[in-house]
């Protein structure tokens, strides 16, 4: 009998807990449906993992230490995986030759022949003309982690075009109006772009290292995100709200032309 007792009085404990497990998951499933109803939509959307989140940027470089070049800005793509490309950045953008040394050496070696008295073209100065930028991809390393998820990585290469022009007297024996200007060479050169971000919905900060590219050594970056989704979202959400409005524009002259 007491066995009976003892095994009815567990089985009425055991009902009772999972009673109490049931009422615990019921009231924490409420809570999160509560919690979750009451976020804003850039709440829910930076709780989406990077493979479920888009944001489309501008980022610009700040100096750090001695690295003081002016650099232009990125596009960006961020996804679990995107892309980014920098404005490209130049210098000296009206330099272009008129001239080619052989065409110089040419002209004033005919003119020489011919008995032609004439100032030969003396060097002045040289100049250097460059254009210079980065693309690569970027990458999310963490998808779940609350913080970490909100860490970029990007991977990329910088490249940099240099011309070097000499200018020259004119020597009056071409027909070219003011100084005479050459293309003495081009040289490119390619490096390597790292990079770290920290993005969050409209906002990001991060840093990165440069090398051999036209913004040599560590710099730093800040920008801003627009986040896809939510922009689509509130764009289908105003397109079906006036799709509805339509509508029933249009159910009510049907009434009015059925019934008048």
């Amino acid at each position: 009998m007491k066995r009976l007792l003892f095994i009815f009085l567990l089985i009425c404990q055991t009902f009772s807990f999972g009673q109490d497990n049931e009422l615990a998951k019921l009231l924490i499933q409420i809570g999160d449906s509560v919690n979750q109803a009451t976020l804003t939509p850039i709440e829910v959307y930076n709780k989406y993992k990077p493979i479920e989140r888009s944001y489309l940027a501008y980022s610009q470089p700040l100096h750090i230490g001695q690295n003081t070049s002016v650099v232009n800005g990125r596009i960006e793509l961020f996804h679990i995986i995107g892309l980014y490309a920098s404005i490209p950045r130049s210098s000296l953008k009206d330099t272009e030759a008129n001239t080619t040394i052989e065409e110089i050496h040419s002209a004033e070696s005919t003119a020489s022949l011919q008995g032609l008295a004439f100032a030969h073209a003396a060097f002045l100065d040289s100049s250097i003309a460059t254009l210079g930028m980065d693309y690569g991809f970027i990458f999310a390393p963490i998808s779940t982690h609350p913080l970490g998820k909100n860490i970029f990585l990007s991977l990329g290469v910088t490249t940099t075009r240099k011309s070097v022009f000499y200018t020259y007297s004119n020597n009056s024996l071409l027909n070219i109006t003011g100084d005479l200007t050459v293309h003495k060479e081009t040289k490119l050169s390619r490096g390597l772009d790292l990079g770290i971000k920290y993005v969050l919905p409209y906002v990001q900060v991060g840093a990165g290292y440069n090398s051999g590219g036209y913004r040599d050594g560590f710099y730093a970056s800040a920008g801003l995100n627009i986040p896809l989704n939510v922009v689509l979202k509130r764009i289908k959400n105003n397109n079906d709200l006036k799709r509805r409005i339509k509508e029933l524009d249009d159910d009510a002259e049907k009434f009015n032309t059925n019934n008048f």
